[in-house]
């Protein structure tokens, strides 16, 4: 897995330099000391300047484009991510009209592989949630609810500030040896976003895999919700309930245990001293839910 922090210590490491500290300054009163390179001398150091610039101006565009989405993609996972949970205190209040009935552990279908979890469980992960976004409400700063609910204060800087400042000098008496060395450094930029980009891609791709997940099973739990409230209308009493209409039940619990298990995913995890993207547990969330899919969507056909 990539590590989330190295990006900031990457970028951290390169501004702090000489090279990144130059001022933006370029083709304009280059002064005395530069003319005395002659025409020449002036005009390769000129287009060489100027190629950097260029190399970093498409280097930071990029970063910009990148960084963008992937904020984007935070941003949707952790709004999926607050309405499912906040779903959560109407299923247990439909829950509590049902009595006699089974704890979660036991209404949970008996082939169903899906880790147990209780009603407290749910108000767990729902206060969880709803602490990460009041804080991102709180903290402002462009912080949105996507990147606060997983925990991504690397990404409350933004390329404004992580590369202010940055800028390509021509100038003075040393104009050639400038201009050579800012393309060094232009190209150095570039292959350093290059490697940031490539892990904004990776948390791209899990954040949205995730959302879809999420959205899969919570249009599935709400088609079988809605069945449950009817059912639950009518009648409250466990062993009233006919077998079909208990089995409606046990796979709405079902259902909610998916989500419960998404939602505990965190798409950024500490190790140590570093933080990676949880790539690996996304994806063995898609088993669980092709199963939960499968399975529900076969029995609502049956259910009618």
């Amino acid at each position: 897995m990539f590590i989330i922090r190295w990006i900031i210590e990457k970028l951290a490491k390169f501004f702090s330099s000489k090279a990144g500290k130059i001022a933006a300054w370029i083709g304009v009163g280059v002064g005395a000391g530069a003319a005395a390179y002659g025409g020449v001398e002036i005009g390769k150091a000129v287009k060489l300047s100027k190629r950097a610039q260029k190399i970093r101006d498409e280097a930071l565009q990029r970063h910009e484009e990148h960084y963008n989405k992937v904020q984007s993609a935070l941003e949707a996972a952790g709004n999926k991510k607050l309405a499912v949970v906040k779903s959560f205190e109407d299923f247990a209040n439909q829950m509590e009209k049902l009595q006699g009935r089974p704890e979660f552990a036991d209404i949970m279908p008996n082939d169903c592989d899906l880790p147990k979890f209780t009603a407290e469980d749910l108000k767990v992960i729902s206060n969880k949630v709803a602490l990460a976004v009041e804080g991102a409400a709180f903290a402002g700063a462009g912080a949105g609810i996507g990147i606060a609910a997983y925990g991504l204060n690397v990404f409350a800087f933004g390329p404004g500030v992580l590369f202010a400042g940055v800028g390509i000098l021509v100038a003075g008496e040393h104009i050639k040896k400038k201009a050579i060395e800012n393309n060094k450094q232009a190209k150095l930029l570039s292959k350093e976003v290059k490697q940031i980009v490539a892990q904004y891609d990776e948390l791209t791709d899990a954040a949205e895999n995730l959302t879809k997940q999420l959205d899969d099973i919570y249009s599935q739990y709400q088609r079988y919700f809605g069945k449950m409230k009817k059912i639950l209308a009518k009648k409250t009493q466990w062993n009233d309930l006919a077998e079909k209409e208990q089995r409606v039940i046990k796979d709405t619990v079902m259902l909610v245990g998916t989500l419960f298990e998404l939602c505990k995913i965190e798409l950024v995890v500490k190790e140590r001293k570093t933080e990676s993207i949880n790539t690996e547990a996304v994806k063995k969330s898609e088993v669980t839910v092709d199963k939960t899919l499968k399975r529900t969507k076969k029995k609502f056909l049956i259910f009618g």
